[in-house]
């Protein structure tokens, strides 16, 4: 029940980040596209599920449990670092949290996922380095030519935010994909058809 639970969670994340990847260029759209009628990534969905079943149908559970183990330690590790760079970097950025103990809680945080993860296995180790790899060789080979912040020097605009979801959402529609993506409704709302603009008619 455990591992079932946290698969599906991870499921429904997966298909959200490859969402917002999707609208940046960073990905292919194919992962941007809302299903006209259930207002969700439904292609998304049936891609990332299907890959899911290929790793379940072929690789033992221990590994798959390592791997995702690693994965989730390591994202940690960057997500702690990153608390420490962004207070030095971006020091005048509105927190509406502030951090208690800083520094000493995401040094803590680092070294212990740190220490959790260096007790997996060495293959483990190889197969997340494998991974790296070929997420370093998307990025460099598709995402870094494609992404729309990039070209427009790290500062998203109303076009960049509604271009990934205006093809397949119905006129006037927000999305609630969008929402759970983190981004506003108003940037990926459907222009108004000119007959729901002028009113109701006869």
């Amino acid at each position: 029940m455990s591992i079932f639970s946290v698969v599906l969670v991870t499921l429904f994340g997966q298909t959200r980040i490859l969402f917002s990847m999707a609208r940046d260029g960073l990905v292919p759209q194919v992962f941007s596209r809302i299903d006209r009628k259930r207002h969700t990534p439904a292609r998304n969905t049936w891609i990332v599920g299907a890959g899911v079943g290929l790793l379940a149908t072929f690789v033992s559970l221990q590994q798959l449990a390592d791997l995702t183990s690693l994965g989730t330690l390591m994202a940690f590790v960057a997500v702690a670092a990153a608390v420490v760079v962004l207070r030095r970097t971006n020091p005048d950025a509105p927190r509406p949290f502030r951090l208690p103990l800083y520094p000493l809680v995401p040094v803590l945080a680092a070294v212990s996922c740190l220490y959790l993860a260096w007790l997996l296995p060495g293959l483990t180790w190889t197969l997340f380095g494998a991974w790296l790899l070929l997420a370093a060789g998307l990025y460099l080979g598709f995402g870094r030519r494609h992404s729309r912040l990039e070209r427009a020097g790290g500062l998203p605009d109303a076009a960049t935010a509604g271009t990934a979801t205006q093809d397949a959402a119905p006129p006037g529609t927000a999305t609630p994909v969008a929402s759970a993506a983190g981004i506003a409704p108003s940037a990926v709302t459907a222009p108004e058809a000119p007959e729901a603009a002028a009113g109701p008619t006869a």
